[in-house]
């Protein structure tokens, strides 16, 4: 799973069947935190978006765990994964249910999860939000009801693309060169990764 926030790489949480703990990296001190599965209180956040296109919301799930690792022991919450555009949480219960199932029978039974996409060049990723607009776009405008609302949804379409669509693409690209977040050696041992600093 993977956690991010603007102007900085994210860092993938990590979950363990074994020692029965998560592991996840802080992006911006490199803080490594373990926290007891047993232990964790689940739950879907809330992220109002105000922006000059609207309003909006997303509910990512959030983890929140004490890590007895810090002197003194703290209180964590780690958001995951799922960010959940406007579902009202839907989504960060699917991922709670799916990571249980995970830790109660490991992938038995369990839809593997989709394969990561194959890196992109900074200006493919530049344009990926572009692409994804413009074919939202043509599918809408194929159905009878696009045709008969094209004069009122197209303009907000395109108001869209300037005030959500553009930032994100700049965001992204000046991003581009900023590195992903690597767990510890020994982190990546124990969850049976290489130890050379795969973070999937």
């Amino acid at each position: 799973m993977y956690a991010g926030t603007r102007g900085i790489r994210g860092s993938y949480v990590r979950v363990n069947r074994k020692t029965r703990k998560i592991y996840y990296v802080f992006p911006r001190n490199q803080q490594l935190v373990t926290l007891d599965w047993d232990e964790l209180q689940p739950m879907a956040g809330y992220v109002p978006i105000v922006g000059a296109g609207g309003f909006t919301s997303r509910h990512p799930l959030c983890l929140v765990g004490v890590d007895w690792t810090q002197s003194p022991p703290g209180e964590v919450s780690v958001s995951c994964g799922n960010l959940g555009w406007r579902d009202q949480g839907e989504s960060a219960r699917g991922l709670w249910d799916y990571m249980q199932r995970f830790m109660e029978d490991g992938m038995r039974g369990l839809p593997a999860p989709p394969p990561l996409p194959p890196p992109m060049s900074r200006k493919q990723t530049f344009l990926y939000g572009y692409r994804q607009w413009a074919t939202k776009f043509r599918d809408d405008l194929a159905t009878p009801k696009g045709k008969r609302w094209a004069l009122l949804w197209a303009p907000a379409k395109v108001l869209w693309l300037i005030t959500m669509v553009f930032p994100d693409s700049i965001g992204d690209y000046l991003d581009y060169t900023i590195p992903e977040i690597r767990f510890p050696k020994e982190i990546d041992q124990l969850c049976g990764f290489e130890s050379s600093g795969r973070t999937e």
